[in-house]
């Protein structure tokens, strides 16, 4: 899947090929209505593993820091 512009201003293309399995979990996600389709699914799935690091280190550093 490469991206196409007209834009000649536009950077260069890349493509880029996602595994099976990813195309069957965002498949999985837009099926059962957690995304409207899969770039919303991608989104939201990155969405969701930068809250999880981002709790991760909170705690990590709540657990680091002297009571």
């Amino acid at each position: 899947m490469t991206p196409k512009s007209n834009n000649p201003k536009a950077p260069p293309t890349k493509s880029y090929r996602l595994t099976d399995r990813t195309i069957d979990n965002l498949a999985y996600l837009v099926d059962i209505g957690a995304a409207k389709n899969h770039t919303d699914a991608i989104e939201k799935a990155v969405e969701h593993m930068a809250t999880e690091e981002r709790t991760k280190r909170k705690l990590m550093e709540e657990n680091d820091s002297p009571e």
